[in-house]
């Protein structure tokens, strides 16, 4: 599971804006899911009583809800799913911004934020290789092993060996 902090900006530089992020993957699926949670600091200072929104990859996540912004405040929290490429790579680009309608206006104040990131994603291990421990063998005589080496443990294989006219799924 990927994480990190994107840092944003505000009009009062008292404020610190800041986006949390999470991803969690889905192997078999070749996706992750995000979770991204904006915050409003105060680092001490309270803004007027406000309604304030959040914007986060453009979906408007909170709306007009009232608060009085002290301390660390949660604006809005997103959810979605990623997909990776072939390779198992991904990245995202992760924006949000915050505005508030103050009813009154105080000294510290912070009327708007936005920030704004591309993240990579933990890479999605893809595919498995497979070995035999011989190239050949005499039927009823040698023995071959077949050896996968899985680079996901949520991987499953089935084995088709072909001998002559006989056909074994392992």
């Amino acid at each position: 599971m990927a994480s990190g902090t994107i840092n944003g900006s505000c009009d009062n530089r008292r404020y610190i804006l800041t986006c949390e992020w999470t991803s969690t993957p889905n192997t078999s699926a070749n996706t992750s899911s995000i979770t991204a949670k904006v915050y409003l600091n105060g680092n001490g200072y309270t803004t007027s009583s406000s309604y304030w929104s959040c914007i986060i990859n453009g979906t408007t996540v909170t709306s007009n809800k009232r608060a009085d912004i002290g301390g660390k405040t949660l604006l809005g929290t997103r959810t979605w799913t990623v997909n990776h490429n072939d390779d198992g790579t991904a990245s995202v680009g992760i924006s949000f911004s915050y505005s508030n309608g103050l009813n009154s206006s105080g000294t510290y104040t912070t009327k708007t934020g936005s920030g704004s990131a591309t993240v990579r994603l933990d890479t999605i291990a893809r595919g498995s290789s497979i070995s035999l421990s011989r190239s050949s063998a005499t039927i009823g005589s040698d023995s071959i092993t077949v050896n996968i080496t899985r680079n996901s443990s949520a991987y499953k294989h089935k084995v088709k060996l072909i001998l002559g006219d006989t056909t074994y799924l392992l």
